[in-house]
């Protein structure tokens, strides 16, 4: 099965300047879908794509649930 990007999982509901919701939380909620949509896949995109540096865009406790939910996609 091939990992899917997190635009084919969901669509952007809101337009950017409507959107109330900061980054941070925005990063982590891609960071919860990816990861349980590729579960168990052993293959994801958004972590392994070394120009993003996803957990370097987490911060505080995100950083910490952002490094256990990979745990998921490589279970």
């Amino acid at each position: 099965m091939e990992p899917k990007k997190l635009n084919e999982i969901y669509k952007e509901l809101v337009s950017e300047k409507e959107q109330k919701i900061n980054s941070a939380t925005l990063n982590l909620s891609d960071t919860i879908v990816s990861s349980l949509v590729n579960f168990g896949s052993n293959n994801e995109l958004l972590f392994s794509d070394k120009e993003l540096a996803w957990v370097s865009k987490l911060k505080d406790h995100d950083v910490m649930t952002g490094v256990a939910l990979l745990g998921f996609v490589y279970y």
